[in-house]
């Protein structure tokens, strides 16, 4: 599992890669922001995850494409510029995601075979 955990912020993900295919659980719970719970899905290709995150925040199910870049022993999210394209958000251009290192997820121990009885009884911040 990999979280991000800085101040008020909270992401958790547990990611899975078989060959190039990506799935995945993952809660994304930042401050002032609506919590959303969801699984992401997508390809592996190099160092780079790109995925369709389809979650639930506030009752309402969406769908927007997020990505990844992979370093030894973490994940760093990707942000650009989004659209919404067939009811999904995703990025205009993938070649110009930025890779900053502002969200470095960090892998963490976990200890539970179930990662949604995992996911939904980690601490949250307030």
């Amino acid at each position: 599992m990999l979280s991000y955990t800085p101040n008020n912020d909270s992401v958790f993900l547990h990611i899975n890669i078989s060959n190039t295919i990506v799935t995945g659980e993952m809660i994304y719970n930042l401050f002032e922001k609506d919590k959303s719970t969801g699984t992401p899905s997508g390809i592996a290709r190099g160092d780079t995850i790109i995925a369709e995150y389809k979650f639930l925040s506030e009752g309402k199910e969406s769908i927007s494409e997020v990505a990844f870049l992979k370093t030894a022993d973490n994940l760093i999210e990707g942000f650009g510029e989004v659209e919404e394209r067939r009811n999904k958000m995703v990025f205009n251009n993938i070649g110009e995601l930025n890779f900053n290192g502002s969200m470095i997820l960090v892998n963490i121990p976990c200890k539970k075979n179930n990662i949604q009885s995992s996911l939904t009884n980690l601490p949250v911040a307030l």
